[in-house]
């Protein structure tokens, strides 16, 4: 199927080639696809511990914020 560059360009308004538009477009939705598709690729399990990671990582870092915090006030206390 072929697209009339004239007839493309009066009714969108757009100057270039149409399918050179129509390829980023579909190349475009292809690599969309393919970072979905790996991330359904993941078994349950893996999906849990990749969530389970990130809670231990924030986890972690308020709990070095608190103790900071503490150590502050340790310090203007003594």
């Amino acid at each position: 199927m072929t697209i009339d560059p004239r007839t493309y360009e009066k009714y969108s308004g757009r100057k270039g080639d149409p399918m050179m538009r129509k390829g980023a477009a579909l190349a475009g939705q292809a690599a969309r696809d393919s970072v979905r598709g790996a991330e359904l690729e993941r078994t349950g399990s893996e999906r849990i511990m990749r969530g389970k990671l990130n809670v231990i990582k924030v986890s972690l870092f308020i709990g070095l914020i608190f103790g900071i915090i503490a150590l502050i006030g340790l310090a203007f206390n003594l």
